[in-house]
């Protein structure tokens, strides 16, 4: 009869660690898919404003053009769409526009402004866009680091390394339409 109770005790015991195991490892999970899917919400702000990057650079090449302010105009949309529907923003104490949602927002509209005035330079276009896409793939990579679960950490981090290189071929790309429209590129 005791053998019968230290068994099942040995059992009770056995179970309650495998279960309390289980949770553990449940919970890492869920933290992890709600990773993923913060990383495709910021994917499609940095997608978007890759291409208002362009758009601009296309558009301060061409002088205006109607037909790329209409292409610009919704890039401007898809941003902000973007923006607006990221449900958690990251906590950055710099720069200062970066605090929330709507401090990024009025700054890119501040600049879209330059744009539209073509008061603004190639290198002030590629800079402003680009060194805000370096802040978003930076908090991407630090957000992907918490998350060390096997096979999924790795493919995040191969994910990480795509979002640079995209945006590394983002910025060729619009210094290649300036200088294919015949603009010159000068970063002096």
């Amino acid at each position: 009869m005791e053998t019968k109770i230290i068994t099942c005790t040995i059992l009770v015991i056995v179970t309650i660690i495998n279960v309390h195991s289980k949770s553990n490892n449940l919970v890492k999970f869920d933290s992890v898919k709600q990773e993923i899917f913060l990383s495709l919400e910021k994917n499609k702000i940095l997608h978007s404003t890759q291409k208002e990057r362009g758009l601009s650079a296309f558009y301060l090449a061409t002088n205006g053009s109607d037909l790329v302010h209409k292409a610009l105009n919704q890039a401007y949309t898809e941003t902000n769409t973007a923006i607006s529907q990221l449900e958690i923003w990251p906590s950055f104490r710099q720069p200062v526009h970066f605090i929330s949602k709507i401090s990024y927002l009025e700054t890119i509209v501040r600049f879209r402004y330059k744009v539209e005035q073509r008061i603004t330079t190639l290198k002030e276009i590629i800079n402003f866009y680009s060194n805000d896409n370096t802040i978003l793939i930076s908090w991407l990579g630090e957000r992907i680091s918490i998350t060390t679960i096997g096979v999924i950490w790795k493919e995040l981090a191969a994910y990480h390394m795509l979002m640079i290189s995209k945006e590394n071929i983002g910025i060729e790309r619009a210094l290649g339409t300036v200088h294919y429209m015949g603009g010159k590129i000068t970063f002096t």
